[in-house]
């Protein structure tokens, strides 16, 4: 694992939990030092009950023999590590965005890399994971979806920041409502044709982004509201064509969704990712490997165009 301490996003253990949870096993860790490195493997070994070891960076990581690599580091040193893996000829999974706004041209270099070699690419997009809830909760969708909505809660400021941090996952979703490219294994079937930010201020605890698409299903439209949030749990809800569900987190980080007066509860979508990353290394599909890495490029690739028309 790249980042795996908790420095910044927190996401380390968490990961690295659900990973020995698919039968995987953390093996060793890496930081932006080697002492950090040194502190976080003694710590992320005492929480998983075995012994982790450090490595000075990705590339010793790829090379010591591992099956895959986990990025939870920072979003800038995404595109780094990405490389290592890919220079390994290593599968990956990497928490979103797949790289930092300045690095997307050479993101998607790296995705299309991926896909070439039918080397697994996985993006830690969880959200399209809890649409069976809304289907659970309201029923299911009749005809194409015409509108998805996002709540989420960002710890950054600023409205940048909080797009940046958050827009991989609303994207995803729209993917999945549109049914491509994740089932036609096609890069042009979303086309990005409207954006709306209603607050640009760098110092915004709230924002709203509006986006429009057309794909061969129809028009889409997408909000993602965002509201500046430190306290945990944070809030967070999805809507698909006036089907709202919430997230609700109980002891244990147990996790629900309510909607339409009821409430269902869910594996941990996280957990659900990451099990079916695993599920993927030990399949071995060239053709799985290059779907999911295309649909990873078709995402950073609206991902940049977003954060440009926003400037």
């Amino acid at each position: 694992m790249v980042g795996a301490g908790r420095s910044r996003n927190g996401l380390g253990p968490f990961v690295a939990r659900a990973f020995e949870l698919a039968g995987a096993r953390v093996v060793a860790v890496s930081g932006r030092d080697p002492a950090r490195a040194a502190a976080t493997a003694m710590e992320l070994g005492k929480g998983l009950g075995h012994a982790v070891a450090a490595a000075p960076d990705a590339g010793a990581l790829c090379r010591a023999g591992i099956d895959a690599l986990a990025v939870t580091s920072p979003q800038e040193h995404h595109l780094q590590a990405l490389q290592a893996a890919l220079a390994a000829r290593i599968p990956c999974l990497c928490e979103k965005p797949l790289v930092g706004e300045a690095d997307v041209a050479q993101g998607l270099e790296v995705a299309a890399a991926f896909a070439q070699r039918g080397l697994l690419l996985a993006e830690n997009c969880q959200w399209p994971l809890v649409l069976p809830a809304i289907d659970a909760l309201h029923g299911p969708l009749r005809g194409p979806a015409r509108r998805v909505a996002m709540g989420l809660s960002p710890i950054g400021i600023g409205a940048r920041t909080m797009v940046r941090d958050t827009l991989s996952h609303l994207l995803s979703v729209v993917q999945a409502v549109a049914g491509a490219p994740a089932v036609t294994g096609a890069t042009a079937e979303l086309q990005l044709r409207d954006v709306e930010l209603d607050d640009r201020s760098d110092q915004a605890l709230a924002c709203t982004l509006r986006l429009s698409f057309v794909h061969r299903g129809g028009d889409l439209r997408a909000e993602l509201q965002l509201r500046h949030c430190e306290a945990q749990p944070r809030p967070a809800w999805v809507e698909v064509d006036s089907r709202r569900v919430d997230r609700r987190i109980g002891s244990g980080y147990a996790i629900a969704f309510a909607g339409g007066g009821r409430e269902v509860a869910v594996a941990d979508p996280m957990h659900e990712l990451v099990a079916a990353f695993v599920a993927d290394l030990r399949q071995r599909s060239a053709e799985t490997a290059r779907r999911s890495a295309t649909v990873i490029a078709a995402r950073l690739r609206l991902y940049g165009e977003v954060l440009q028309a926003a400037r």
